[in-house]
């Protein structure tokens, strides 16, 4: 039965990144709320012990990418929210799986340097473009991203096995969606030609990498 779920992915998938590159908006908003729902069937067909953090952290990810079908920045923030408690959750599945003992420190500090680099770098681009209520806000959504990354890394370290290797490039691509999203929505000029492809395509990969990951 999982197989099935991974071809209904993959076709909505094609539909929507097509969607994506033509912006049309029809398509894209009518099959993006697929895409996590896919995602999440195939989890719990592949697993005979699913985990309830995962599900929760693919609920989330669900309603954060159904707040942001509607335009406005109520509907941004809400989105944004509701992806940052999947981030956390997320991070717990990742906690769940390191031995601390074994984390190599400097290599924590220094991916959180180059994270937190990207992260103000990134903002600075965009805040004289956006509305300055969301400046902090945005910048805190992207930290919280980066530290699921670091627990990404950590667990990595803890148990370098294909998995948590494939877990750790999901969460890199999930950083790089979400730049890329605060350029698509932010900058002025636009600096992304098929603006909304690049964003879907790291985020679908992204959301699959690290559940994959996490699953095994």
């Amino acid at each position: 039965m999982s197989r099935v779920f991974i071809i209904l992915l993959i076709m909505v998938s094609v539909t929507h990144l097509y969607a994506s590159w033509k912006n049309d908006k029809k398509l894209r908003a009518l099959t993006k709320p697929f895409l996590l729902i896919f995602i999440g069937l195939w989890y719990l067909c592949r697993t005979g012990d699913p985990d309830p953090v995962i599900i929760a952290a693919i609920f989330f990810g669900w309603l954060g990418d159904v707040l942001l079908i509607p335009t406005g920045t109520k509907w941004f923030a809400a989105g944004g929210i509701s992806f940052m408690l999947g981030h956390a959750l997320y991070v717990a599945a990742f906690v769940s799986r390191t031995d601390f003992s074994l984390v190599r420190w400097y290599n924590v500090f220094f991916a959180f340097v180059v994270y937190f680099l990207v992260a103000v770098r990134l903002m600075r681009s965009i805040k004289d473009d956006m509305n300055p209520r969301l400046y902090y806000p945005m910048l805190l959504y992207l930290a919280i991203n980066g530290v699921m990354n670091i627990f990404a890394l950590t667990a990595l370290m803890c148990d370098p096995r294909p998995e948590a290797v494939i877990a750790y490039i999901g969460a890199i691509l999930f950083f790089i969606s979400d730049c890329c999203l605060f350029l698509v929505r932010f900058h002025k000029p636009p600096v992304m030609k098929h603006k909304h492809f690049s964003v879907m395509l790291t985020y679908i990969l992204a959301e699959f990498m690290i559940v994959y990951g996490l699953s095994l």
